[in-house]
C-alpha cells in the first residue's frame, strides 16, 4: 500500500501519510509500554494518561500527514520518514535522560513552576535544534534530493545552520537559569556570565543568518518577528494585566524569557506554516 510511486490526491495522501505517523508512534510507545514498572495495563487505568497519549497520537498523525502530503508514499520516502522518527526518538530520549540526570543531581534544587517550565522550554528547543542539524547534514550527505534541491540546500544550508545554532544557545540559556540560583548547582555571578556568552552566541549567528539569507527568507523573518510580537502582547500583556488585577500570580522573570525565546520559535514556525514553506520544505527531498 505504500510502496507506490503514483501521485495520489492530498487528502488520500494525507491519509496514508498519517498511518505511518501512527505507525511511528506506536512503536516506540509500545516498546516503552514493555519495560514499564507496573506493567503496560497501569498506563490506561489513568484517564488523563490515556486522554495524553490520544492527543499525542493525533498530533504526530496530523503533524506527518499534513506536512508530507505532497509527497510520494513510496518505499524511499517512507523509509527516510521512519529514518526521521527514530533520529526524534533518539534525540528526545538522550535530551530526557539528561533531564533526569541533571534534576536527580540536585540541579534544578525544588523546582517551582517558573523553574520547570523554563528547563522543559530549553529541553524542547534542544531537541528541535539537534534535530535540525541532523536532518540537513544527513540530506546534503545523501541522495535524497534532485540536483536542483542540493545547489539551493547548499546556498541556504549554512544560514539554516546559524539559525538552529542560535536555538540551542537560547535553548541552554533557559536550562542553565533554571539551573541557577541561590542554593542551587550553578551560582548566580557564573550562571550570568555564562548567559551572556550564549546570548551573544546566539546574536553574533543571528547576524550571520540575516547576511545569507534571500529576499524571501528575509521577509519571513519579518513577518515571524511582526507575529512574534503580536504573541508577546496577547498573552504576556493579558497576563500582566490579570496580575495586576490580582487575577493571577505575577510572571516572574524567568516567566518572561521563557515567553520572549519560546514565542519567537512558535512565531517563525507559524510564519513558515502560513507562506505555505513548511509543507513545501518538508517534502522536497520526497518529491
Amino acid at each position: 500500500m505504500m510502496a507506490t510511486d503514483t501521485q495520489l490526491p492530498k487528502w488520500r495522501n494525507f491519509m496514508r501519510w498519517s498511518a505511518i505517523g501512527a505507525i511511528i508512534y506506536f512503536v516506540p510507545l509500545a516498546f516503552a509500554l514493555m519495560f514499564r514498572d507496573g506493567g503496560a495495563l497501569a498506563v490506561f487505568r489513568s484517564t488523563e494518561t490515556v486522554a495524553k497519549l490520544i492527543l499525542a497520537l493525533i498530533f504526530s498523525m496530523f503533524v506527518i500527514g499534513y506536512s508530507m502530503r505532497n509527497a510520494l508514499t513510496n518505499a524511499r520516502n517512507v523509509r527516510y520518514i521512519l529514518m526521521l522518527g527514530a533520529l526524534g526518538i533518539v534525540v528526545s530520549l538522550a535530551i530526557l535522560w539528561g533531564f533526569d540526570a541533571l534534576r536527580d543531581a540536585g540541579a534544578f534544587g525544588v523546582m517551582h513552576v517558573s523553574q520547570a517550565v523554563a528547563a522543559g522550554a530549553g529541553f524542547a528547543l534542544l531537541f528541535f535544534a539537534v534535530v535540525g542539524i541532523l536532518v540537513i547534514s544527513y540530506v546534503r550527505m545523501t541522495g535524497f534530493m534532485d540536483a536542483e534541491d542540493v545547489a539551493e540546500l547548499r546556498e541556504q544550508g549554512r544560514a539554516q545552520f546559524y539559525s538552529w545554532i542560535g536555538v540551542v544557545a537560547m535553548g541552554m540559556t533557559l536550562i542553565l537559569l533554571a539551573m541557577s540560583g541561590p542554593g542551587r548547582m550553578v551560582p548566580p555571578a557564573a550562571a550570568l556570565a555564562v548567559a551572556l556568552v550564549l546570548i551573544a552566541a546566539a546574536t553574533l549567528f543571528g547576524f550571520l543568518q540575516w547576511r545569507l539569507m534571500d529576499e524571501l527568507m528575509r521577509r519571513l523573518s519579518l513577518e515571524a518577528g511582526n507575529i512574534a510580537f503580536l504573541l508577546i502582547f496577547l498573552i504576556g500583556g493579558g497576563w500582566a494585566m490579570l496580575a495586576h488585577l490580582h487575577f493571577v500570580a505575577r510572571p516572574t522573570p524567568l516567566d518572561w524569557l521563557v515567553m520572549l525565546i519560546g514565542v519567537s520559535f512558535v512565531a517563525s514556525i507559524i510564519a513558515t506554516i502560513r507562506r505555505g514553506l513548511f509543507a513545501d520544505g518538508a517534502s522536497r527531498p520526497f518529491k
